[in-house]
């Protein structure tokens, strides 16, 4: 059954319904109401992070990593990336058989390097930031590679591996 907050998300609750219109006054209360209904969506996404069983300390960069990943598509999409997260915070980090909440996240955390490291090659990036994202994708290869996560050895994706070494070739040689 549908959460207060989802029934919200996926009918249209967070969309203004002030038109667009041709004059400052209009645009500007169009803007203002999109800015009103956008904080009560963060506002009410954590509330709603919680209530799923994401831990406090967490809450806040749940929703500002489901924001980064889905908002370009709408509140839907955020809902669902946010879905992904709690997801990993709900499984049991220890059961056996599929992979676990810990191994889900260290993939999905080495996914999503390998794919900003992409930005950092460019030359807009500085040294500094290229050699900080190097070191980070160096870290969670080694930790993919030896299996450091919590004391077993995952299964590789080797997608996933392959990225993040291209990943650290690119910035390595962006050096």
């Amino acid at each position: 059954m549908a959460t207060d907050f989802e029934q919200k998300v996926y009918g249209g609750e967070y969309r203004t319904k002030l038109p667009y219109g041709p004059t400052h006054v209009e645009r500007n209360a169009h803007r203002e109401d999109e800015d009103r209904l956008t904080a009560q969506f963060r506002e009410d996404a954590r509330a709603y992070a919680i209530e799923q069983g994401v831990p406090e300390q967490y809450v806040s960069k749940v929703v500002s990593r489901a924001w980064e990943d889905g908002h370009a598509h709408g509140f839907e999409e955020i809902l669902n990336c946010m879905y992904g997260l709690i997801e990993i915070f709900n499984a049991d980090p220890t059961s056996s058989g599929t992979p676990s909440g810990w191994r889900q996240l260290a993939y999905w955390l080495a996914d999503v390097q390998a794919a900003t490291a992409y930005d950092y090659t460019k030359k807009s990036a500085s040294k500094s930031d290229r050699r900080r994202h190097t070191n980070i994708c160096q870290d969670l290869l080694l930790m993919l590679k030896v299996g450091d996560l919590i004391g077993k050895r995952p299964s590789q994706p080797e997608d996933v591996v392959k990225r993040l070494e291209k990943a650290i070739r690119d910035l390595k040689a962006a050096l």
